[in-house]
């Protein structure tokens, strides 16, 4: 304990952990004692620091000292508070378990009591549900919901909700009764309506059906007298072709005539030419044959050549028809 600054025994250290405060006069005694060490000592020489060094380490182990007690002191806390813990628990589950095993018959009843109401509540929105139909449903659908309300007994089982079920039931039913008046009045007026409407489609259906037939009988009449015109235009028209064709027939038949006529004239005109031409020829290669024939005469007569006229005619006529080549005469 020499290098301990601290003189209380170990167990009045315990005791001060459990007072708030209460190690603040052994960190003064400490203090005190440290600095009463330190008394006639100085940092200046080496022996003088050892000596503050060799207090503050007393300071120190005396800090470890207090502090390993506050450990050991929380460590058997800590160990004592885990087996209080599970002393606790354990009371806890087995009380809590009495307690559920006691309480057991009124959960049961609660439980029960709950799902009852909770039927009643929905037995009761049932009987408000009809009170949501509406004129858009159908006179089936509102006589349904009025059958499936009347199988519905309003008794002792609705308990305290019976009076109250009693006043929905009668609201529910009487909006039924009026709902279906209304849906009844509203279908026979549609009914009416639709009637009316398909009276309408038919009679304007017959009248389009009429005016069709009519304007069909209009078309059938137009196309008729059309066709007699176009049948009569047709043969007037063709009446008046037939008469040109025939007017033009006969023009052409006049000019062909007429043609004929002046391709006679011109003909017989020609044949008059060329006989005329060919009398004109004919004398005119009479003529040149003549002189062809005096003049041969006079060759032979010239050369001696013992040509009489016989043979020189002989001659001439074989020059006329080409008998010899290369010889002709130029008329």
């Amino acid at each position: 304990m020499d290098v301990l600054l601290v003189n209380k025994k170990e167990d009045a250290l315990l005791e001060l952990f459990k007072k708030k405060d209460g190690f603040k006069p052994v960190i003064e005694e400490v203090r005190q004692q440290a600095y009463k060490l330190l008394s006639g000592h100085t940092a200046e020489t080496e022996k003088g620091r050892k000596h503050f060094a060799s207090v503050a380490y007393k300071v120190a182990r005396s800090k470890t000292y207090i502090d390993d007690l506050g450990k050991n002191l929380v460590a058997d806390a800590k160990k004592q508070i885990s087996l209080v813990d599970a002393e606790r628990k354990s009371i806890k589950d087995q009380l809590d378990l009495l307690k559920s095993e006691i309480r057991k018959p009124v959960d049961e009843f609660e439980k029960k009591e709950k799902e009852r109401l909770e039927k009643l509540k929905m037995r009761m929105s049932q009987l408000e549900s009809f009170k949501s139909l509406t004129i858009e449903n159908t006179l089936v659908e509102i006589q349904k919901a009025t059958d499936e309300l009347t199988n519905i007994k309003i008794d002792d089982s609705f308990g305290g909700f019976k009076m109250e079920a009693e006043r929905i039931y009668s609201d529910s039913f009487e909006h039924l009764v009026k709902l279906s008046q209304k849906r009844k009045k509203l279908d026979d007026e549609q009914l009416e309506l639709e009637n009316l409407r398909k009276e309408k489609e038919l009679k304007e259906q017959k009248e389009r059906e009429e005016k069709i037939k009519k304007e069909a009988e209009e078309r059938a009449r137009k196309e008729e007298q059309e066709k007699i015109k176009a049948e009569k235009e047709k043969a007037q028209k063709e009446k008046i072709e037939a008469e040109n064709k025939l007017k033009e027939a006969e023009r052409r038949a006049k000019e062909a005539e007429q043609r004929a006529i002046e391709e006679l004239k011109r003909k017989q005109n020609a044949e008059k030419e060329e006989e005329k031409r060919r009398a004109e020829n004919v004398e005119h290669q009479r003529k040149i044959n003549r002189q062809a024939l005096d003049d041969l005469m006079k060759v032979s007569s010239d050369f001696d050549l013992g040509i009489d006229k016989k043979k020189a005619m002989i001659l001439l006529s074989a020059i006329v028809n080409n008998k010899i080549s290369n010889v002709s005469l130029k008329y």
